[in-house]
């Protein structure tokens, strides 16, 4: 599934970028979609 495997990617550049926990970031994925 790629758009999952871009998700991971954008996941990751957000915890590097922001400092976010992995909660933190799948928090904010949910809300994306």
């Amino acid at each position: 599934d790629v758009i999952k495997g871009d998700a991971k990617k954008l996941a990751g550049k957000l915890q590097e970028r922001y400092g976010w926990t992995k909660d933190e970031v799948e928090k904010q994925m949910k809300d994306y979609k």
